[in-house]
């Protein structure tokens, strides 16, 4: 279910944040899904941080525009250092996150609506430019997402305070992966590749027909809690 992959994304990012590491490029396909556990990868970008352990410092102005903050467009480099770095803080991670949730819950992304890039990179940082949440069934999903999606980084919840959310606080967080189906070679099972997080929004559709069917994603969510 999504509480179970959005639980697990927090709980990935919380752990580099721990070790003093901003992501800044998070995006779908840098979580994998290997035998029901979500694994973070690509940090290509990222860079540790020596003196302030909420911000990072990253060589150039880069990563996917349908994630990226609001401050990662608007920042000014730093003129002080050879490199002319940006910095950035955990919760332009936490924007990241609202995004690939937002596409979770509603098949697409905060500012999809945008044909070109550059209407993205206008819109974004843009207070003017309203973020649509059309009504889901589960309130404490829109509440996470509204949270998270605040364009003044100081507004967004922290992970910590994610993670201790209504929309997790009735998810239990010990669920062990169901063993392979009778018949089915363990070896063979882990070899499968693995699913990324592009494919997640496609394959809660499927279970949410199977299930009974459901205009939106959010069916399964409703079934989880």
């Amino acid at each position: 279910c999504i509480c179970m992959y959005w639980e697990q994304m927090l709980r990935a990012v919380h752990a580099i944040h721990e070790a003093r590491v901003i992501h800044g490029d998070l995006k779908p396909a840098n979580f994998l899904c290997v035998q029901g556990s979500l694994k973070l990868i690509d940090f290509g970008i990222a860079k540790q941080s020596t003196a302030d352990t909420t911000k990072i410092a990253r060589d150039t102005q880069v990563g996917t525009v349908n994630y990226m903050s609001p401050e990662s467009i608007t920042a000014d480099f730093e003129a002080d250092t050879p490199e002319g770095m940006l910095k950035l803080g955990r919760a332009s991670d936490v924007w990241s996150l609202g995004c690939i949730l937002y596409q979770m819950a509603y098949g697409k992304t905060p500012f999809a609506h945008l044909r070109t890039i550059y209407q993205k990179l206008g819109a974004i940082p843009d207070p003017s430019k309203k973020i649509a949440f059309p009504p889901l069934r589960n309130a404490n999903l829109l509440d996470v997402l509204q949270r998270c999606l605040q364009r003044q980084p100081s507004q967004r919840p922290t992970i910590p305070e994610l993670l201790a959310h209504s929309l997790l606080c009735s998810y239990p967080s010990d669920v062990v992966p169901p063993p392979p189906r009778s018949g089915v070679d363990p070896a063979a099972a882990s070899s499968v590749a693995p699913i990324t997080m592009e494919q997640l929004p496609a394959l809660l559709q499927q279970i949410s027909s199977l299930v009974g069917g459901g205009s939106g994603l959010e069916r399964v969510i409703q079934r989880s809690d």
